[in-house]
């Protein structure tokens, strides 16, 4: 079995030196590409592309199982696949799941395994390499990012990054439901929770809300519209293109999940983990 290898500068890790080597050139490489419409630096040129479709020209990935729409096209497979699909990375040492690998491998290093990176400078304790970098030129180095427009100084580029955007182009977040403003998306999202249970998108037709906008679309089509996805194959009849796909996979395509404990087999993922919960009294399977 091939042995991991740690980038000594963060917390990538990898089983080929070559992918070692074009993470250290890339991420820790004193060469930076800049964004010509903003303050962004990244080492990739991938990166800064990323940045530009998603920042800039407002570029779209829409999920066409339910419509939510993501700004890289990495976000969407990961939602696909950890929603639609129900594929989770599971944690050896205890019933922790998640979504993508790179969060798994940060739980286990900092809650099971135990490794701590300490400050040679104080007494401070980070669970991950990346953390205590971030430490140490903050607190101890005293690097500090400074707003050209302010005297605003900040330990990260990201949070110079949000005040320009909040503070001097005065991008604001407006609640879909009350209208009310925010200068940090973070804070329109905990308003939306607290104040409208997270439901920020109101139909024009009736009073349901909606956590996002994409889905107002899927609801009018289907209960005002009365429009209907018809299966080519047997005339079946569905409100959701979503639905018309799984009927499809799961009655046409024979397309099925087989209990490893029994001959039991579902259509979906989410049938199987229920059979598995209330017939085998398997959790988080």
């Amino acid at each position: 079995m091939m042995n991991k290898i740690q980038c000594p500068e963060c917390d990538y890790v990898t089983k080929k030196r070559d992918n070692l080597k074009r993470h250290i050139s890339g991420r820790h490489s004193r060469s930076k590409e800049k964004c010509t419409k903003c303050q962004y630096v990244t080492s990739y040129i991938s990166d800064l592309k990323k940045h530009n479709d998603s920042v800039h020209d407002r570029k779209k990935h829409e999920c066409n199982i339910c419509g939510s729409n993501f700004s890289q096209w990495g976000n969407l497979r990961t939602h696909i696949m950890s929603i639609h699909y129900g594929k989770k990375f599971n944690c050896q040492y205890c019933d922790y799941r998640s979504s993508q690998k790179v969060n798994l491998r940060r739980h286990e290093q900092s809650i099971h395994i135990g490794k701590k990176f300490n400050c040679d400078a104080c007494e401070a304790k980070f669970s991950l390499k990346s953390s205590l970098r971030q430490h140490k030129l903050g607190v101890h180095a005293k690097v500090k990012h400074k707003c050209d427009k302010c005297n605003y100084k900040a330990t990260q580029k990201g949070s110079l990054r949000i005040h320009n955007i909040s503070v001097h182009e005065g991008k604001k977040y407006t609640c879909k439901v009350c209208n009310l403003d925010f200068n940090h998306k973070s804070s329109q999202r905990k308003h939306m929770v607290e104040a409208h249970q997270g439901l920020g998108y109101k139909c024009p037709d009736c009073d349901k809300h909606f956590r996002k906008k994409e889905y107002i679309k899927v609801h009018k089509r289907s209960v005002h519209e009365g429009g209907k996805y018809t299966c080519d194959d047997c005339d079946a009849q569905f409100t959701q293109s979503s639905n018309l796909r799984r009927h499809f996979v799961a009655i046409h395509m024979k397309v099925t999940f087989k209990c490893n404990l029994c001959n039991y087999h579902a259509t979906q993922t989410s049938s199987l983990k229920t059979h598995k919960n209330t017939v085998h009294k398997i959790i988080n399977s």
